[in-house]
């Protein structure tokens, strides 16, 4: 629920321009539910998921207490925003195995030259 509530107010409440295209992928809680961690991807070069990341923590009291509201909840953990680098991960991930497959390809196409000339 405070993943969904979150996403909302970021897509239609924030009017900071230094938050860019953004989506929650996931959210921490503390086990003593005092804090919470908020995991979001956003698009752009370094610069710009860094002020956007800027701006989501800069809004965090107003999306806690928009946060109470909507929850009815008296004691609101504290947010803190964190880019989610799961997804740069897999790309990573799926680049190099790519690069692999190419270089195995490569080796292979290679190996089959040799043997077909003799």
């Amino acid at each position: 629920m405070i993943l969904q509530i979150i996403s909302e107010l970021i897509r239609g409440s924030l009017k900071d321009p230094r938050i860019g295209f953004t989506t929650v992928t996931r959210v921490d809680l503390t086990p003593d539910l005092s804090d919470c961690f908020v995991y979001v991807t956003t698009f752009g070069d370094d610069k710009a998921r860094e002020e956007s990341l800027l701006g989501l923590n800069s809004a965090a009291g107003f999306i806690r207490t928009r946060l109470a509201r909507e929850m009815k909840l008296r004691k609101v953990p504290k947010l803190f925003f964190k880019e989610d680098k799961q997804q740069q991960r897999a790309d990573h991930i799926f680049k190099v195995m790519e690069e692999i497959k190419r270089e195995e390809m490569k080796e292979d196409g290679g190996d089959e030259d040799e043997t077909s000339g003799s």
